[in-house]
């Protein structure tokens, strides 16, 4: 039995055969051709995207894939229909008398190069995106095809370098039961996926593909990121028990869809969910969700080729409030770095984006594009119930100049005798450990806290969350992290604001006991976990988890913290 350590980036237990891919790589010769074949050529570049796109689509449509598959699939038929690609292929084709194939890998392969270098989450996805589309392109004129999808069944976990997000779901239309991949973070494309999904998977372990042997059983246990190979028997006993239990587990849970989250006590927690595109709201009524606690709007400007307008947010902005009406939705301001907006502003690259001109940063240097924003979201509060919170801020300062704005482009609607809301609710994401120490001051002036844990433990920390050889310091158990919680918590208590939490502490279960302790009662969490999220906290007794608070603090290690809290869980058989 070997046993290999990753990240569980989607939890769960999968059992199997291994099914080893070994990672794709382009095999391109350089052949020249004759002036008078260039336009043959040409021919070949129309056809192969033609074909390509023909195929993306059919994916799209044939197979049940979620929202993000499809906005991955969309980007994808954006980068093969991008001007730049045809002029700079056809552009070489003519000047230097190479074949097609040659052309395009010298174009990818620059711009994955370019993209691979930069030590950015957002950057490293554009560089799989463009990876996949090479690989589909060059297949298609080469005759080839991923032939090994098809070999794919029920018994096999799928073994890879890294893995493509758009492959998630072909993988799992072909009862792929789990994933394993060398390269990856938890935030990336293919791991929200397969969380979305249900499908195990870890990711980040440097010798997988050197340790595996074709063949042989082998177990991914998603929530503790282990990989074992050739299991013991009572091992494999163990896990299958494990297995079992998952399956029946989901099933079970079907009868809480629409019942509210009440303690054994009787307090009512909210259980909401975050969300990246409209199309999640069927999602959220499937599970009886409390509304949305967490709207991201970036989806709007990411991969766009122009600036959405004030009429096109408003229209989406509405249409979700209405339809949760009369349950909340939190729109948080689009929380984007100067990276992802390149395309439209003249930003400077930056060093370490993650530290540079984000969030809240971004939309007081770029205001024209904030109060479209602002504008679209007050008119679209008359019509549900709706608040906004901002981003990255980081005391009083960010938050008066945010809200100076808002009260402007209000006046402005006013003015020009459009409807709009006279009573919105504003929060700050507390998710800056500034933001954390000042919450008393900032608790004074905004409406609602709403604790992005997700982002709080990496900067507090000095952790890059997506970075897999620094992944052993991301971990929300670190007292200060836990210190900076209970002080904004605090802060709201005495200020009596609502506090809820909206990163993946909120539904993971050796925290929640310790966030209901401290007082927390909104817990905002991806559509796919509402309801065992809500199984969880029926479990509790509230009365009995105050005690939780300084057993916690009395302890001064990561190790401690967490050993005790899953102690509490065992011995509560929570």
């Amino acid at each position: 039995m070997r046993i290999l350590t990753g990240i569980g980036v989607s939890p769960g237990v999968a059992i199997g055969k291994a099914f080893v891919r070994e990672p794709q790589k382009f095999n391109v010769q350089c052949r020249h051709i004759e002036t008078h074949t260039i336009e043959d050529e040409k021919n070949r570049f129309f056809d192969s995207i033609k074909k390509t796109v023909q195929d993306i689509e059919h994916l799209i449509t044939t197979l049940s894939f979620s929202i993000e598959d499809q906005e991955i699939l969309e980007t994808h038929k954006m980068i093969l229909l991008d001007p730049e690609l045809e002029i700079n292929v056809l552009g070489e084709i003519e000047a230097e008398l190479v074949c097609l194939e040659f052309a395009l890998y010298n174009y990818f392969t620059g711009v994955i190069d370019v993209f691979d270098n930069m030590e950015n989450e957002y950057f490293s996805q554009r560089a799989i995106d463009f990876k996949e589309v090479a690989h589909r392109l060059l297949n298609y004129l080469s005759g080839e095809t991923d032939a090994y999808i098809e070999e794919l069944s029920g018994e096999h976990i799928l073994l890879m370098e890294e893995m493509p997000p758009s492959k998630v779901t072909e993988f799992a239309a072909h009862d792929v039961p789990g994933i394993c991949a060398v390269k990856g973070s938890k935030t990336s494309h293919s791991a929200i996926i397969a969380r979305s999904i249900g499908i195990p998977m870890v990711i980040g372990i440097p010798n997988l593909l050197k340790k595996a042997v074709e063949g042989e059983t082998v177990i991914v246990d998603g929530r503790n990121g282990l990989v074992i190979f050739s299991p013991d028997e009572d091992t494999l006993k163990k896990y299958k028990k494990y297995r079992w239990r998952q399956i029946k587990h989901k099933d079970d849970l079907k009868y809480l869809t629409g019942k509210p989250a009440i303690t054994r006590d009787g307090v009512r927690i909210k259980i909401l969910n975050n969300i990246e595109f409209p199309k999640e709201l069927d999602l959220i009524k499937q599970n009886g969700a409390d509304g949305v606690g967490l709207f991201r709007t970036e989806f709007l400007y990411i991969d766009k080729k122009e600036l959405p307008d004030e009429t096109f947010q408003y229209n989406i902005y509405r249409e979700i409030a209405e339809k949760l009406h009369p349950n909340p939705l939190v729109i948080r301001t689009f929380d984007l770095g100067g990276d992802k907006l390149s395309g439209f502003l003249n930003i400077k690259q930056e060093r370490n984006p993650n530290l540079g001109c984000r969030g809240i940063r971004l939309s007081l240097q770029y205001t024209d594009i904030f109060r479209i924003q602002l504008r679209a979201i007050l008119r679209a509060a008359v019509s549900g119930n709706i608040s906004v919170m901002f981003p990255m801020i980081t005391g009083l300062d960010d938050y008066r100049a945010a809200m100076k704005i808002l009260r402007k482009v209000r006046a402005e609607l006013v003015a020009e005798g459009i409807e709009c809301s006279e009573s919105l609710s504003v929060g700050v994401m507390i998710e800056v450990p500034s933001a954390a120490i000042l919450a008393d001051q900032l608790a004074k002036e905004c409406d609602f806290f709403s604790i992005g844990t997700n982002d709080l433990i990496q900067y507090t920390l000095a952790v890059d969350r997506d970075a897999d050889n620094v992944a052993r310091y991301y971990s929300g158990y670190h007292p200060a992290v836990l210190h900076l919680i209970e002080i904004t918590v605090n802060s709201a208590k005495k200020a009596n604001i609502p506090v809820s939490i909206c990163g993946e502490m909120a539904s993971e279960r050796d925290f929640i006991p310790f966030l209901i302790g401290l007082g927390i009662r909104q817990l905002s969490v991806s559509p796919s976990m509402t309801l065992i999220t809500k199984e969880q906290v029926m479990k509790l007794d509230s009365n009995a988890l105050a005690g939780i608070i300084p057993e916690v603090k009395s302890r001064g290690s990561i190790t401690e913290e967490q050993e005790y809290l899953k102690q509490w869980r065992t011995e509560h058989e929570y």
